[in-house]
């Protein structure tokens, strides 16, 4: 019997259980977060788009740091998202991280983290609040 077929069984179990929980977790996200997800889209793209003007870049990343930590803590509802959202900006060669989307997904897919939890986009904490 070929190795291949010894864990192929097991193999596409996995992948349907895993494709099973990804349509479980996409489900459970409410419209609304979707609309919120288009939104962190968009405050990435317009963290990103200094690097289209070399020079003047420096410049916009001074005055996009502050707006972009006011969003953030405020669809986020967290201070520690926008205190590292205008660190990120602040700094250099750091304005290609989707931190936006990025804490989206930490706050509707991966909530029960430690680190969702940390950052106060996850788990009990965000229930509490609504």
């Amino acid at each position: 019997m070929p190795l291949n077929d010894t864990f192929a069984p097991s193999m596409t179990s996995s992948k349907d259980s895993r494709l099973q929980d990804s349509k479980k977790i996409l489900s459970n996200i409410a419209p609304s977060a979707w609309f919120k997800l288009l939104a962190c889209i968009a405050i990435d793209l317009v963290s990103d788009s200094s690097f289209l003007l070399p020079g003047v870049g420096e410049a916009e990343d001074i005055a996009w740091a502050p707006i972009s930590a006011f969003l953030l803590k405020t669809l986020f509802d967290s201070n520690a998202v926008g205190a590292i959202e205008f660190a990120k900006e602040i700094l250099p060669f750091t304005d290609i991280i989707p931190l936006a989307t990025s804490v989206w997904f930490l706050e509707n897919v991966f909530s029960d983290t430690p680190l969702a939890k940390s950052l106060g986009v996850g788990g009990p904490q965000k229930s509490d609040k609504n």
